[in-house]
């Protein structure tokens, strides 16, 4: 143990960092330096990269002193990057003098290398694997793991797979080596079999660092290419073998607050299958095993007798794809005999080098900032920036910040709150910070992502070119005032490309607005995609949690512990509304991004974190995509804004935008009724699931409402001859009956609805013949870029076998539009249905048509959803009176000229309603996908519950449900209940739903919604409705 004076005291704090300095310290050399070390681990070792810039970018070596005692440092100095390894003498925080020293550095040594310590042995050889490890022994002196081989690699669809180990002239060298760790780096090319390369150069730098004294290594990858090109994956630590030596395998993912994370394992079965995990993953044998950590979303391929079985990092981004010129990956390993290998990697988890918070700085600038509260002339956003400027190495921004003052060229806006400052540099936007005010804390990451990414294709060649925000440009300017700021980018020599970014203060919500644009003139470039805005946050709180719309809503709990990764399409059923948002747990701080855009142009929503960042953006394809000489003018307005709270806030921001703004927000009738849906919709407590011939359907609908003995609807599946997802769109004639079904069940049952689909026409519609789809269709249908047709395969088959291939069409062209209305009323008018479902319209993204005839901007922006809406309005405005429209999910920008969303997708564990606070009494929400499964039972009643809290119409089920009489009394007993409350789901408002005060039982059953699927709910469900009308 270390004496009391070795422990320290603070002197200021900061969110995120307590600034500590040893008990004593009155002065400072001017090249001293101070480590702030926060949560180290139990074995004392950390391990942190510094800034490139700094107090210590000349320094080769350094002296760490607790107090009087040296301890073991290390300082590693890479080709661009500067690393800082120190061993502490145990848990907690530690405040270090660190010294520069006189002596040699270490000489670096190419060739083959190896490392060993008491837990495993790793060698490498650059005439295998391309100088990745090529050989493990743990123990050191067993027998070695060497049959495997790295498939790292980058694939393109047309061009196929370009491997690093494929390289045969690596370079191998011992870059460090010290007390605490051997750092060996790799660099290699991707390259084809038999040595071709790729016009873009891809290669990679692997950095390996290996500990004396743990079963640990750590791994950095950076991916580069000499220009932008798109691939279609890039792979990053797969480790595949073919035979059975690791027989067994293990993994866990995060836990939710105080709960562990949920962990499996298995042996091999070489079944093809696969199992994911976020914690940890393993390879296990008799001897010991292999595992991945902090490896993002990792993925366990049971392949053997095939591709073989393989352990993979961050497969969530591998068949991503990506077009960068570099990107930075890491991952963690465990290596190492065990006799329980999942009890030591849990362990090891909480304890990584890597998960200390270390920060160093130049000791008179932290003695400075650690005072400087007290000095009114440096603002509270000052002393922000003032660190963030110190732990970025950035030291003359830094002491002139704990001034009081900034850099001429530096601006900043403030919307109450909420500040955000800009950086320029000679050529580009260096970067910015959000500062929370009232909180004096830094929103943004300290190595923040280029605010835009635009993207050129050329005409001819089909090349595409991105240019960034930070950099390339040959002017780049900042003009503001007191509310707003103007950023322009000018590069007249490259595509005569301007882009002017305008940022709105609007001090009364905490909000700033962006609005964008780009123009050009040249002959051979057009627009492609725009990533805008995009920014990174910082972990702002010791617990932070992401809501993404996904489906209702999903939060994802304590990012910045537990990776995520989210991409979705908006509008559509897993990205249904067009923001994200990041809150603390505790509700001191959150942040809302979003695009309020009242046309719904297409875009891609994204979300990921690792330890250090969230990352939030937006990509919006271009409306005539790589047309030459046209700009891009996003409608509506990119949102940053500062909140208080959690989820339901962030979705209350954007219900005010909605109700206020929004095109498709329905008129209500003064007591905030939604009129043009007719009362039975409104009030209808269940739905019923039909399918088949008429003669089942009558005696089943009429005993399923009996049973339930309140008013019911059904929605008939198989109602024409036809099959399901065939034959499309031919459904008359019906089945035999069909019309009198109809009457019989509408006369004593309820309302039937049929399903028709709203966006596919079968190419071969008459059976294996194409009849009628070529001679009309055809020239209505989605073309691709490459002129072909755009088409969707389901489970469906024909009689031959063969997959059922299913044409998407486009709504912006008469012939569909005209053949959808046609179906619809004639199921109203003929056959007299009081409902029609129209599958897929807020389910399936807008697709990117490219066909000039069509009428409609090529690819991107909001006329997808535009002729969606003028086919509806057509649609509603000749329906009959009592009669409803619907359709599957529910993507908001659909919402006016529909009565009903299908909801049978809600099926997340984490998901919350914030839908229905956004849009809850707007439009009625009915129906989850009941399905079956061992805990069928309990699903059943999870489900149905949080229909009734989340103020969704119960049900979605077979009728046959009756005839379980524990499960039909529990539905009955739930449907009556909503019934009886009907009035708040259509009158009222969701409110802010309940907690307990104290922690509730959970509960797991399997959702089945795709093969094995946990959710986990509290034992007890809540929810708040408001009666607006009777404020009650």
């Amino acid at each position: 143990m270390f004496p009391p004076a070795a422990k320290v005291r603070a002197l200021a704090i900061v969110f995120g960092l307590a600034l500590i300095l040893p008990a004593g310290v009155r002065a400072a050399k001017p090249d001293a330096l101070t480590a702030v070390i926060r949560n180290a681990p139990a074995h004392g070792i950390v391990l942190e990269q510094l800034p490139p810039t700094g107090a210590w970018k000349n320094v080769s070596d350094l002296r760490a002193m607790l107090d009087d005692t040296e301890i073991p440092a290390q300082l590693i100095r890479l080709e661009d990057s500067v690393w800082l390894a120190m061993k502490l003498p145990g848990p907690g925080d530690f405040t270090i003098s660190l010294t520069p020293t006189a002596s040699e550095s270490f000489k670096p040594v190419r060739g083959p290398a190896t490392f060993a310590n008491r837990w495993y042995a790793v060698a490498h050889d650059p005439a295998r694997q391309a100088g990745l490890p090529s050989s493990f022994r743990f123990p050191p002196d067993a027998k070695p793991f060497d049959t495997f081989n790295w498939n790292d690699r980058v694939y393109h669809k047309q061009l196929g797979s370009f491997h690093l180990r494929n390289d045969p002239r690596p370079r191998l060298t011992v870059v460090s080596d010290g007390p605490l760790c051997r750092v060996v780096q790799t660099r290699a090319r991707y390259l084809a079999h038999g040595g071709r390369k790729h016009r873009a150069r891809p290669r990679a730098v692997y950095t390996w660092f290996y500990f004396h004294d743990l079963p640990l290594l750590q791994v950095h990858s950076r991916f580069q290419q000499q220009r932008s090109f798109q691939w279609d994956e890039l792979h990053f630590l797969e480790l595949n073998y073919p035979d059975a030596r690791f027989d067994r395998w293990a993994g866990a993912a995060p836990g939710s607050g105080p709960r562990p994370g949920p962990s499996d394992a298995g042996q091999f079965k070489a079944d093809q299958t696969s199992r994911r995990f976020t914690d940890w993953a393993m390879l296990k044998d008799e001897n010991g095993a292999i595992a991945m950590l902090r490896a993002g979303h990792m993925l366990i391929y049971d392949g053997r007798g095939g591709y073989g079985t393989y352990l993979h990092a961050h497969a969530n981004k591998a068949w991503a794809g990506s077009n960068q010129t570099h990107r930075d990956t890491s991952a963690w390993l465990w290596i190492g005999p065990s006799d329980q290998p999942e009890r030591d990697v849990a362990a090891a988890l909480d304890h990584l080098p890597a998960g200390a918070d270390v920060r160093v700085y130049p000791t008179d600038l932290l003695m400075k900032l650690s005072t400087a509260h007290n000095d009114p002339s440096i603002t509270a956003r000052q002393r922000v920036l003032a660190q963030s400027r110190l732990e970025a190495g950035a030291l003359d921004d830094a002491r002139l910040l704990l001034q009081g003052a900034e850099p001429d060229t530096w601006s900043t806006l403030r919307a109450d709150q909420l500040a955000l400052t800009v950086r320029p540099a000679p050529d580009g936007l260096a970067g910015f910070h959000l500062v929370d005010l009232e909180h004096a804390r830094e929103l943004t990451a300290e190595n923040p992502p280029p605010l835009f990414t635009v993207t050129l294709r050329n005409v001819k060649s089909g090349q595409l070119r991105q240019l960034q925000s930070h950099a390339g440009w040959d002017r780049f300017n900042i003009t503001s005032n007191a509310d707003r700021l103007t950023l322009n980018w000018i590069n007249r020599g490259q595509h005569g490309l301007r882009i002017e970014a305008e940022a709105s203060a609007h001090p009364i919500h905490a909000r700033i607005t962006w609005a964008f644009n780009v123009a050009h003139d040249d002959p051979e470039w057009g627009v492609w995609r725009v990533v805008f805005p995009r920014l990174a946050l910082r972990p702002f709180a010791p617990e932070v949690h992401a809501l993404i719309p996904q489906a209702s809503g999903v939060v994802k709990e304590n990012v910045f512990r537990a990776p995520m990764n989210f991409r979705g399409t908006y509008p559509d059923l897993w990205t249904t509304m067009p923001f994200l948002a990041a809150y603390a747990a505790d509700g001191t701080a959150g942040f809302y991004h979003a695009f309020h855009d009242p046309a719904a142009w297409v875009r891609e929503l994204s979300a990921s974190s690792d330890p250090n960042a969230l990352t939030l953006a937006f990509d919006t394809p271009a409306p005539n995509m790589g047309q030459p000489g046209i700009g891009f003018h996003p409608a509506g307005q990119a949102v940053w804004q500062l909140f208080r709270g959690d989820w339901f806030d962030a979705a209350n921001i954007y219900h005010r935008w909605v109700t206020n703004e929004a095109p498709w927000w329905p008129r209500l009738h003064p007591k905030h009724q939604r009129i043009d849906t007719p009362q039975w919709m409104r009030q209808v407590p269940l739905w019923g699931m039909l399918r088949g011939e008429p003669l089942h359907a009558v005696p089943a609908g009429q005993h399923f409402a009996r049973t339930m003995d309140l008013p019911v609807a059904f929605h008939w599946y198989h109602w024409h001859q036809i099959p399901f997802d065939n034959d499309y769109p031919h459904y008359f004639p019906p089945r035999e009956g069909f019309a009198d079904a109809v009457a019989q069940l509408q006369d004593s049952a309820g309302p039937i609805m049929p399903y028709i689909n709203g966006r596919l026409w079968d190419t071969r519609d008459d059976g294996t013949q194409d009849r009628h789809f070529t001679l009309h269709a055809r020239p209505a249908a989605v073309r691709q870029m490459d002129g072909s047709v755009k088409t969707e395969s389901y489970n469906s088959t024909e009689i031959d076998g063969s997959n059922v291939k299913l044409a998407v069409m486009c709504p912006a062209t008469d012939l569909w539009r005209n053949r959808v209305k046609q179906i619809v009323l004639r199921l109203t008018n003929e056959f007299g249905v009081k409902a029609v479902y129209i599958d897929q319209v807020a389910a399936a993204a807008p697709a990117l048509c490219f066909d000039k005839t069509h009428g409609h901007p090529l690819g991107g922006g909001g006329w997808w959803v535009d002729a969606y809406r003028r086919m509806l309005t057509d649609i509603r405005q000749q329906l009959p009176p009592d009669a409803i429209l619907t359709t599957e999910c529910n993507a908001d920008p659909y919402l006016d000229l529909f009565d009903g969303y299908l909801t049978w997708h809600w099926q997340h564990d984490g998901q919350v309603p914030a839908f229905s606070a956004v849009y809850g009494g707007a439009i009625q929400l009915f129906g989850r996908a009941y399905r079956a499964g061992p805990t069928r039972d309990l699903a059943l009643r999870m489900k149905a519950a949080q229909q009734l809290v989340f103020g969704e119409q119960i049900g979605w089920i077979d009728v046959n449900i009756v005839n379980e009489p524990q499960n039909a009394a529990f539905l009955k007993q739930i449907a009556h209940l909503r019934h009886r409350l009907s009035d708040y789901f259509h009158v009222g408002r969701m409110a802010r739903p309940p907690t307990a005060d104290d922690p509730m039982p959970q509960v797991t059953a399997d959702w089945q919604w795709d093969g094995i699927w946990p959710v986990t709910t509290s034992a007890l469900l809540a929810g708040a409705w408001k009666h607006n009308h009777d404020n009650r």
